[in-house]
Protein backbone atom coordinates (compact mmCIF):
# COMPACT_ATOMS: atom_id res chain seq x y z
CA UNK A 1 0.00 0.00 0.00
CA UNK A 2 1.64 3.54 -1.10
CA UNK A 3 0.94 6.07 1.25
CA UNK A 4 1.18 10.05 1.75
CA UNK A 5 0.68 12.74 4.28
CA UNK A 6 -0.81 15.96 3.51
CA UNK A 7 0.09 18.62 5.71
CA UNK A 8 -2.49 21.00 6.05
CA UNK A 9 -2.66 22.63 8.95
CA UNK A 10 -1.20 26.29 8.28
CA UNK A 11 -3.34 29.50 8.77
CA UNK A 12 -2.37 30.90 4.93
CA UNK A 13 -2.17 34.05 6.40
CA UNK A 14 -0.96 35.73 3.17
CA UNK A 15 -3.54 34.93 1.21
CA UNK A 16 -6.05 36.77 3.43
CA UNK A 17 -8.99 37.28 3.20
CA UNK A 18 -9.23 33.79 1.35
CA UNK A 19 -8.20 31.98 4.42
CA UNK A 20 -9.82 34.20 6.94
CA UNK A 21 -12.74 30.62 7.05
CA UNK A 22 -10.76 28.00 5.28
CA UNK A 23 -7.08 26.17 5.46
CA UNK A 24 -5.21 27.48 2.64
CA UNK A 25 -5.02 24.00 0.98
CA UNK A 26 -9.13 24.16 0.33
CA UNK A 27 -8.03 27.49 -1.93
CA UNK A 28 -9.65 27.12 -5.06
CA UNK A 29 -7.18 27.13 -8.16
CA UNK A 30 -8.66 26.53 -11.47
CA UNK A 31 -11.95 25.34 -10.27
CA UNK A 32 -10.58 22.81 -7.87
CA UNK A 33 -9.67 23.08 -4.17
CA UNK A 34 -5.65 22.62 -3.62
CA UNK A 35 -5.95 19.85 -1.82
CA UNK A 36 -8.02 17.96 -4.62
CA UNK A 37 -5.71 18.21 -7.11
CA UNK A 38 -3.48 17.02 -4.75
CA UNK A 39 -5.17 13.99 -4.27
CA UNK A 40 -5.95 13.45 -7.99
CA UNK A 41 -2.51 13.75 -8.80
CA UNK A 42 -1.80 11.45 -5.97
CA UNK A 43 -4.07 8.49 -7.23
CA UNK A 44 -2.69 8.59 -10.51
CA UNK A 45 0.70 8.20 -9.47
CA UNK A 46 -0.71 5.00 -7.14
CA UNK A 47 -1.26 6.53 -4.02
CA UNK A 48 -3.88 4.63 -2.03
CA UNK A 49 -4.20 6.29 1.36
CA UNK A 50 -3.79 9.85 2.11
CA UNK A 51 -3.64 11.20 5.38
CA UNK A 52 -4.06 15.19 6.03
CA UNK A 53 -2.25 16.26 9.02
CA UNK A 54 -4.42 19.18 9.77
CA UNK A 55 -5.74 22.00 12.35
CA UNK A 56 -6.85 24.87 11.44
CA UNK A 57 -10.26 25.16 9.76
CA UNK A 58 -9.79 21.40 9.43
CA UNK A 59 -13.59 20.49 9.24
CA UNK A 60 -13.57 21.97 5.72
CA UNK A 61 -11.34 19.44 4.69
CA UNK A 62 -13.16 16.52 6.09
CA UNK A 63 -16.45 18.15 4.96
CA UNK A 64 -15.01 18.16 1.26
CA UNK A 65 -13.52 14.84 1.45
CA UNK A 66 -15.10 12.54 3.99
CA UNK A 67 -13.40 9.02 3.98
CA UNK A 68 -11.81 9.24 0.21
CA UNK A 69 -14.54 7.07 -1.13
CA UNK A 70 -15.72 10.07 -4.07
CA UNK A 71 -12.05 10.18 -5.00
CA UNK A 72 -11.19 6.63 -5.12
CA UNK A 73 -8.92 6.79 -1.76
CA UNK A 74 -8.44 5.93 1.16
CA UNK A 75 -8.59 9.26 3.52
CA UNK A 76 -8.11 9.53 7.27
CA UNK A 77 -7.67 12.60 9.92
CA UNK A 78 -4.60 13.53 12.28
CA UNK A 79 -5.75 16.52 13.69
CA UNK A 80 -3.77 19.04 15.98
CA UNK A 81 -5.00 21.68 18.60
CA UNK A 82 -5.65 25.19 16.61
CA UNK A 83 -4.74 26.67 19.81
CA UNK A 84 -1.19 24.58 19.87
CA UNK A 85 0.04 24.11 16.73
CA UNK A 86 2.58 21.02 16.18
CA UNK A 87 4.77 22.71 13.26
CA UNK A 88 5.78 19.94 10.19
CA UNK A 89 7.70 18.14 12.14
CA UNK A 90 5.07 17.55 14.75
CA UNK A 91 2.10 16.95 12.39
CA UNK A 92 4.33 13.99 10.66
CA UNK A 93 5.36 12.43 14.25
CA UNK A 94 1.58 12.64 15.36
CA UNK A 95 0.14 11.34 11.89
CA UNK A 96 3.18 8.60 12.13
CA UNK A 97 0.49 6.34 13.67
CA UNK A 98 -1.89 6.27 11.48
CA UNK A 99 0.94 5.42 8.70
CA UNK A 100 1.54 1.56 7.60
CA UNK A 101 3.95 1.49 5.19
CA UNK A 102 7.42 2.99 4.85
CA UNK A 103 8.81 4.43 2.73
CA UNK A 104 5.64 6.94 2.27
CA UNK A 105 5.47 10.42 0.70
CA UNK A 106 4.95 14.02 2.61
CA UNK A 107 3.53 16.75 0.48
CA UNK A 108 2.77 20.60 1.92
CA UNK A 109 -0.57 21.20 1.39
CA UNK A 110 0.14 24.22 -0.83
CA UNK A 111 2.35 22.92 -3.72
CA UNK A 112 1.19 21.51 -7.39
CA UNK A 113 3.30 19.51 -9.28
CA UNK A 114 3.18 16.65 -12.15
CA UNK A 115 6.07 15.27 -10.80
CA UNK A 116 5.64 11.08 -11.02
CA UNK A 117 6.29 9.61 -7.17
CA UNK A 118 7.33 5.83 -8.60
CA UNK A 119 10.71 7.35 -9.79
CA UNK A 120 11.40 9.19 -6.53
CA UNK A 121 10.01 6.20 -4.48
CA UNK A 122 12.48 4.02 -6.65
CA UNK A 123 15.64 6.42 -6.22
CA UNK A 124 14.77 6.96 -2.87
CA UNK A 125 14.70 2.66 -2.49
CA UNK A 126 18.45 2.81 -4.55
CA UNK A 127 20.08 5.17 -2.38
CA UNK A 128 18.79 4.12 1.28
CA UNK A 129 18.62 7.36 2.52
CA UNK A 130 16.20 7.92 5.97
CA UNK A 131 14.81 11.28 3.62
CA UNK A 132 14.83 12.31 0.76
CA UNK A 133 14.06 16.11 -0.42
CA UNK A 134 12.34 17.23 -3.83
CA UNK A 135 14.43 19.77 -5.06
CA UNK A 136 13.74 22.73 -7.33
CA UNK A 137 16.30 25.33 -9.16
CA UNK A 138 15.61 28.61 -7.59
CA UNK A 139 13.57 31.02 -9.46
CA UNK A 140 14.56 34.72 -8.16
CA UNK A 141 11.05 36.62 -8.02
CA UNK A 142 12.89 39.49 -9.07
CA UNK A 143 14.58 41.19 -12.10
CA UNK A 144 18.65 40.61 -11.75
CA UNK A 145 21.09 43.42 -12.51
CA UNK A 146 24.11 42.52 -14.42
CA UNK A 147 26.70 45.24 -12.90
CA UNK A 148 30.44 46.43 -13.49
CA UNK A 149 31.97 46.52 -10.52
CA UNK A 150 34.56 48.80 -12.16
CA UNK A 151 32.30 51.51 -13.47
CA UNK A 152 29.11 50.24 -11.80
CA UNK A 153 27.39 50.48 -15.52
CA UNK A 154 24.90 47.83 -15.76
CA UNK A 155 25.92 45.45 -19.11
CA UNK A 156 22.43 43.14 -19.24
CA UNK A 157 19.34 42.77 -17.14
CA UNK A 158 17.63 39.49 -16.48
CA UNK A 159 13.70 38.96 -15.49
CA UNK A 160 13.15 36.29 -12.85
CA UNK A 161 15.61 34.38 -13.90
CA UNK A 162 16.50 31.03 -12.50
CA UNK A 163 19.53 29.72 -11.06
CA UNK A 164 20.06 25.88 -11.89
CA UNK A 165 22.90 25.50 -9.62
CA UNK A 166 21.04 26.50 -6.90
CA UNK A 167 18.63 24.14 -5.40
CA UNK A 168 15.25 25.14 -2.87
CA UNK A 169 13.20 22.32 -1.73
CA UNK A 170 10.08 21.97 -3.04
CA UNK A 171 8.42 20.78 -0.11
CA UNK A 172 7.62 16.84 -1.36
CA UNK A 173 9.20 14.19 0.66
CA UNK A 174 10.08 10.32 0.69
CA UNK A 175 10.74 9.42 4.15
CA UNK A 176 11.13 5.82 5.95
CA UNK A 177 9.08 5.50 9.49
CA UNK A 178 12.27 5.26 11.13
CA UNK A 179 12.43 9.07 10.64
CA UNK A 180 10.86 8.82 14.15
CA UNK A 181 13.96 9.77 16.57
CA UNK A 182 14.15 12.26 14.88
CA UNK A 183 11.00 14.38 14.11
CA UNK A 184 10.17 16.55 17.27
CA UNK A 185 6.87 16.50 19.12
CA UNK A 186 6.71 20.33 18.61
CA UNK A 187 8.73 22.03 15.71
CA UNK A 188 9.48 22.07 12.48
CA UNK A 189 10.86 19.26 10.19
CA UNK A 190 12.84 21.87 8.58
CA UNK A 191 14.60 23.52 11.62
CA UNK A 192 14.67 20.43 13.70
CA UNK A 193 14.53 17.45 11.69
CA UNK A 194 16.91 17.98 8.41
CA UNK A 195 20.03 19.27 9.78
CA UNK A 196 20.06 16.11 12.14
CA UNK A 197 19.44 13.68 8.82
CA UNK A 198 22.53 16.06 7.33
CA UNK A 199 24.98 15.37 9.89
CA UNK A 200 24.11 11.94 10.07
CA UNK A 201 24.41 11.44 6.05
CA UNK A 202 20.72 10.48 5.81
CA UNK A 203 19.31 13.02 4.22
CA UNK A 204 19.34 13.12 0.07
CA UNK A 205 17.67 15.10 -2.71
CA UNK A 206 15.98 14.37 -5.51
CA UNK A 207 16.02 16.55 -8.68
CA UNK A 208 12.72 17.32 -9.84
CA UNK A 209 12.48 16.53 -13.46
CA UNK A 210 8.89 18.54 -14.32
CA UNK A 211 6.12 20.96 -13.23
CA UNK A 212 6.07 22.61 -10.12
CA UNK A 213 4.19 25.47 -8.42
CA UNK A 214 4.18 26.92 -4.68
CA UNK A 215 0.83 29.06 -3.56
CA UNK A 216 1.98 31.27 -0.75
CA UNK A 217 0.67 34.85 -1.82
CA UNK A 218 -2.07 36.00 -4.00
CA UNK A 219 0.33 36.54 -6.62
CA UNK A 220 1.74 32.88 -6.70
CA UNK A 221 -2.21 31.84 -6.71
CA UNK A 222 -2.62 34.15 -9.81
CA UNK A 223 0.25 33.31 -11.60
CA UNK A 224 -1.19 29.32 -11.43
CA UNK A 225 -4.52 30.38 -12.36
CA UNK A 226 -2.45 31.36 -15.79
CA UNK A 227 0.06 28.18 -15.69
CA UNK A 228 -0.68 25.80 -18.79
CA UNK A 229 1.00 23.24 -16.50
CA UNK A 230 -2.20 23.36 -15.28
CA UNK A 231 -3.68 20.28 -14.99
CA UNK A 232 -7.48 19.10 -13.96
Amino acid sequence: MSEAIILAGGQGLRLRPLTSDMPKSMIIVGGRPIAERQILWLRRNGISRVIFACGYRYEKIREHFGEGGDFGIDMRYSIESEDEPLGTGGAIRQALSLVRSSPFIVVNGDILTDLEIDDLISWHKRHGFVCTIVAVPLKCPYGILDVSKESNRVFGFREKPVFSDVLVNAGIYVLKKNVMKFLPKIGDIERETFPQLAKAGSLGVYRLKGWWTTIDTMKDLQEAEEDSGLVS
